[in-house]
């Protein structure tokens, strides 16, 4: 549980709360007090306030994933849900093959399909696991448990082609594949 202020008074909370003040939504979340999140209206509609709560329920998702708490309370898959279109689409992390960066979107590859979402890639590494996911290439990340075999500068996995940066190559061989190494 997470204690706050709120109006000159002690607030207790352990999930997420969205307070619709004057202007103002607020979003408490487990791990911080009140942050102004977002600018709105002075009529919120249902829709408006559905929104905020989808936003707000999937940030707080990204930020427990990120810190390792995410399956405590739920199934052990962890997943998340993203835009796509007029209605969300569910995420399983762990089928991730890799992810692209595309400026301001990125695509993010599976076995059987492959989703673009409006989000940059800086901001979902920080969102990810640093055992799971791995950078490469500035516009690459990949999910290391899905690596197939690694050669000149490509990492292959399933029947995809990823490069690999020459100023990564040597973290990536470190970190992934000497720690796992049989013979040396």
């Amino acid at each position: 549980m997470t204690t706050g202020k709120f109006a000159g008074r002690r607030v207790v909370f352990s999930a997420i709360v969205i307070y619709c003040i004057r202007h103002n939504v607020y979003i408490c979340r487990k791990d911080s007090a009140m942050t102004d999140k977002s600018e709105i209206r002075k009529d919120i509609s249902f829709k408006r306030f559905y929104q905020a709560a989808l936003k707000a329920q999937e940030t707080f998702n990204i930020r427990e994933l990120a810190q390792g708490t995410a399956g405590k309370n739920q199934n052990k898959d962890a997943f998340l849900y993203v835009r796509q279109g007029d209605g969300f689409q569910k995420i399983v992390w762990e089928e991730i093959l890799y992810i692209e960066g595309l400026e301001n979107y990125v695509k993010m590859q599976f076995k059987d399909k492959q989703l673009i979402v409006h989000q940059t890639m800086t901001s979902l590494e920080k969102s990810l696991s640093k055992e799971v996911f791995f950078r490469v290439h500035k516009s690459y990340l990949v999910n290391v448990n899905h690596i197939d075999s690694i050669n000149s500068g490509r990492i292959f996995i399933d029947s995809h082609e990823v490069p690999v940066s020459r100023h990564r190559k040597d973290e990536l061989l470190n970190t992934v594949v000497y720690k796992n190494l049989i013979s040396k």
